[in-house]
């Protein structure tokens, strides 16, 4: 009987020992908009854990991945009883206004044209869009966003996203738009060349979708979207479409799946990412009956603290005869850098990429002088310089066409870290004959 009740007292006395040394509480504080819940639920660490230094970085940095602050720290109080997350929130409302031109020239008549009317932005192939965004509707990460484009490619979208939907962990999508769309493609439906300097055509539709978090890393999609897209009016005839009357429509569905252990999506140190979907597109009378598939994979090995090698293999391909207007194209979106200009179409394509980065200036956080309504939002603002050397290789190709030579480029370049974008990339690329060429881009290569 002593030796029982011994054992017991010893056993209480441990447990107790034991849940003095977890973290008993987990507050957040300087989120005046957004809801604490949207922090906490990205974090694995909960009230009852060991406070594991690593799954407290990881934390922070999946809370950072939110793209809503500045900065965030994790600090403990209370004799490391509590763990008190810290955030700077970013201003979450933005009017955005662009301007695209086609043909990357502006002279005297073209800006003199631009600005008489809207007929001439569309003469001069000039696109004027304007966009109202909200990065952080009803504090709760939704976004949301709508924009209208004048002149040469115009139309309107309406975006909406709401990543974290009821106590499912359910996501909802959806996407409604009516615009004009420059064919990336060069040859129509035989292969042959489409002999004009760019063609356009009209497209109007919209995707619903609805996905599931499966615990931290695991995501999976389903998705339905109807696509209408026909000839622009003084557009020449060419064969590009699969309906002979020059009108294409595109219903469809979509499934995906996401793995991702990343740490920081914007920067990523460490972890995997993996994407794939399939999208069956034609069902019912219409003319279209074919199915495009998608394969993203990034693995993130660190070498230091600070030094990363990433690798990165991307494949699309498609099965059933796609129009012209849907093909994949290697020199535009998906690009091997050192090719620019060189662009590769085809039913088929696929890009792989390998990048050892390393910090040149830390990143820091300064106070930056603005307005008295916008002084809140400046105190934090981070930026930093790092290095990167690279090399792509990549093609893209069809059934029927002959499997040609891939193209391979290799470089280095600097990723500025700033505010609100991010990452903005200057890289100097040279292809398999060291022919040079300048590329400037947003957010990190992958």
């Amino acid at each position: 009987m002593l030796k029982k009740t011994f054992f017991l007292l010893f056993l209480a006395f441990s447990i107790s020992q034991l849940y003095a040394q977890t973290i008993q509480k987990i507050i957040v504080s300087g989120n005046k908009k957004t809801l604490s819940k949207v922090i906490t639920r990205e974090m694995k660490l909960k009230p009852g854990s060991f406070p594991d230094s690593v799954l407290i970085e990881l934390d922070r940095r999946k809370i950072e991945s939110l793209g809503l602050f500045d900065k965030v720290e994790a600090v403990f109080v209370d004799s490391s009883k509590t763990l008190k997350i810290i955030v700077d929130e970013r201003w979450f409302v933005w009017p955005v206004p662009e301007i695209f031109n086609t043909e990357n020239s502006f002279t005297f008549s073209k800006f003199k044209n631009i600005f008489s009317s809207v007929d001439g932005l569309a003469k001069e192939k000039v696109t004027l869009k304007l966009s109202l965004k909200h990065t952080n509707f009803r504090g709760n990460n939704e976004k949301l966003s709508a924009s209208v484009s004048f002149g040469y490619n115009a139309g309107y979208e309406l975006d909406y996203l709401i990543p974290w939907l009821t106590d499912k962990k359910l996501i909802f999508h959806t996407l409604l738009f009516r615009r004009g769309l420059e064919v990336e493609s060069k040859t129509d439906k035989n292969f042959e060349p489409l002999k004009v300097e760019r063609l356009e055509v009209f497209e109007q539709g919209g995707t619903f979708s609805l996905g599931k978090k499966l615990g931290f890393e695991h995501k999976i999609f389903l998705g339905f979207g109807f696509r209408e897209v026909k000839k622009q009016k003084n557009q020449p005839e060419k064969e590009i479409f699969l309906s002979e009357k020059e009108k294409d429509k595109l219903p469809s569905l979509l499934f995906s799946y996401v793995y991702d252990t990343r740490d920081l999506i914007f920067y990523p140190r460490q972890g995997i990412f993996a994407e794939t979907i399939f999208e069956k597109v034609g069902f019912g009378e219409t003319k279209a009956n074919y199915l495009k598939t998608w394969l993203d994979t990034r693995y993130f090995l660190p070498l230091t603290e600070n030094q990363v090698l990433g690798f990165h293999v991307f494949a699309q391909s498609s099965k059933g005869e796609i129009p012209t207007y849907e093909r994949f194209v290697l020199g535009s979106k998906f690009l091997v850098r050192g090719h620019y200009k060189d662009q590769k179409e085809g039913e088929n394509l696929f890009l792989t990429s390998i990048a050892y980065r390393f910090p040149i200036f830390k990143i820091r956080y300064y106070k930056v002088p603005s307005f008295d309504f916008m002084e809140e939002y400046t105190d934090n603002f981070k930026f930093g310089i790092s290095g990167e050397l690279f090399f792509d290789a990549g093609n893209s190709w069809s059934e029927r066409k002959e499997f040609d030579e891939i193209q391979k480029g290799f470089g280095f370049g600097l990723n500025f870290h700033i505010p609100y974008r991010e990452v903005i990339r200057l890289e100097a690329a040279f292809d398999e004959k060291f022919k040079p060429e300048i590329l400037l881009g947003i957010f990190v290569s992958f």
